[in-house]
């Protein structure tokens, strides 16, 4: 159950980073500053 979570988590926040990606490109600033959010421990 733990791991089905986890798994499930991971997909969503990988399908969340690509939209967010395609809006990035459009706006380098906003890009910058998610990336100094604290994502990375659930990438």
């Amino acid at each position: 159950m733990r791991e089905h979570a986890y798994a499930n988590l991971r997909t969503r926040v990988r399908a969340h980073k690509t939209a967010l990606n395609g809006q990035f490109k459009i706006l380098p600033k906003m890009n910058v500053k998610f990336q100094q959010k604290p994502v990375r421990k659930y990438l």
